[in-house]
């Protein structure tokens, strides 16, 4: 699997770690996933860390499908949601998630990307 969930019990966050090439389908199996696990330990706290993620795609076009694919699940979360995402140092991988946050964003989807992790924490523990 190019991913792994773990829920971070200290800090009541869900994250996510990608790892490797990721395809669309597997982004929307995490989702769902996370809803699940959002329910089961009551939080609306996302960590995903895409550090290590290989994306190659010059297009743009599944980066837009997994941003309006969020907006279906919005209602499973508490109004509080924030997704903190770690972006790759790839340059096209930071342009794609990039323009996904951008996406959620104009949907609602309370989303932001950070190049470190210890700022994405900092931002998901603020509010």
């Amino acid at each position: 699997m190019p991913y792994t969930i773990s829920y971070l019990e200290e800090k009541n966050i869900i994250e996510t770690i990608y790892e490797g090439k990721v395809r669309v389908i597997d982004v929307i199996t995490v989702i769902q996933k996370n809803v699940g696990l959002a329910r089961r330990y009551q939080t609306g706290l996302f960590l995903v860390d895409c550090a290590l993620l290989i994306d190659e795609k010059e297009h743009i076009f599944e980066n837009y499908d997994v941003g309006t694919f969020m907006t279906k699940v919005l209602d499973q979360l508490p109004r509080s949601m924030r997704d903190a995402i770690i972006l790759p140092e790839n340059e096209i991988g930071k342009a794609n998630l990039r323009f996904f946050e951008r996406v959620a964003r104009n949907r609602g989807v309370n989303v932001q990307t950070f190049e470190k992790r210890e700022d994405a924490f900092a931002w998901l523990l603020q509010g």
